[in-house]
């Protein structure tokens, strides 16, 4: 196999997706798995940092915030939801949406395991950099 040059990786078409049956909604959605900053992004919504700490878990609505990011339009491919967006549909079918989040969890793998190397990589995240409350 040769090797990639930077151009191959960065137009490389990577992110699965996976069309889901919602019947509670009358159709389908596609379900896309999320991009590395994406799903840094999710892990890290999942943290309470304080001072730069994590001081505990924000576990409220993270299957929602998960579907929110990987419901995607079928032809742009971008997020069909805003963040603003997340408690509305949160109102929406629990049997619709624990479905939607198990094929999210598995297409982007941010499952239970992914939480728990969330927390325990937190420091290291949070010497990197990233953005925080």
């Amino acid at each position: 196999m040769d090797f990639l040059t930077k151009d191959q990786i960065l137009m490389a078409d990577d992110l699965a997706s996976e069309e889901v049956e919602v019947p509670e909604w009358g159709g389908k959605v596609l379900v896309q798995e999320l991009s590395g900053t994406d799903a840094n992004a999710y892990q890290m919504s999942l943290l309470t940092i304080k001072d730069g700490k994590v001081t505990g878990m924000n576990l409220d609505g993270a299957p929602v915030r998960l579907v929110a990011m990987s419901i995607v339009d079928p032809v742009t491919r971008l997020p069909m939801f805003t963040k603003d967006e997340v408690a509305k549909l949160g109102r929406k079918s629990a049997r619709a949406l624990d479905r939607l989040n198990e094929v999210a969890q598995r297409l982007s793998g941010v499952g239970d395991d992914a939480i728990k190397e969330a927390v325990g990589n937190s420091d290291a995240i949070l010497s990197e950099g990233s953005n925080s409350d």
